[in-house]
């Protein structure tokens, strides 16, 4: 949990800082590790080492993904918060100006999910969650999944990423399904 709560910082980091500074995906790492390492202190060091592993390739995964959906005008939104059967949710990203296939989206929620490669399948219960945030919020949601695995080349254990996308919208952006 506190290697994907880095991922989504190092993510809203990018996303809050891009217009204003130059970062290097290497920054964006840094922030991404630094986040990670300082929130882990009480565990053991064979865990925490673990589990930071591959949180530079899925960091390189998330930029990339949100890359290939932002554009020169979007921006992070602050107010995300969606109101669920009374009780107050917090969907990961709220961003204005998004092209989705070909489609100009004002305004839409992205929620975050890393999952490993051999498990990998559309969870339904994020699915549910989604669909439950586009109802609520009346807007299109994305459930962004960042998908890792790792490989043993020359004995050193290798991590690639990659984005994978699910468009969750409500009724009066069906045309775009």
């Amino acid at each position: 949990m506190i290697r994907g709560k880095s991922i989504e910082e190092a993510l809203r980091f990018f996303l809050e800082n891009r217009k204003k500074f130059q970062l290097s995906l290497k920054d964006i790492q840094e922030y991404a590790l630094d986040y990670y390492f300082l929130r882990t202190n009480g565990l053991s060091n064979q865990i925490i080492k673990k589990h930071s592993m591959p949180i530079k390739s899925l960091v390189r995964a998330g930029v990339n993904g949100l890359s290939k959906i932002i554009t020169q005008n979007s921006s992070l939104l602050e107010n995300s918060t969606i109101v669920v059967e009374g009780i107050n949710k917090f969907p990961d990203f709220l961003l204005s100006d998004l092209l989705i296939d070909q489609q100009f989206l004002s305004n839409c929620l992205i929620e975050l999910k890393i999952v490993e490669k051999n498990n990998f399948h559309n969870h339904s219960r994020y699915q549910r969650q989604d669909l439950s945030y586009a109802i609520h919020s009346n807007k299109p949601v994305l459930l962004m999944y960042l998908v890792t695995e790792s490989k043993i080349i020359e004995k050193q254990k290798i991590f690639q990423s990659f984005p994978k996308f699910l468009k969750i919208f409500p009724k009066k952006f069906a045309k775009f399904d």
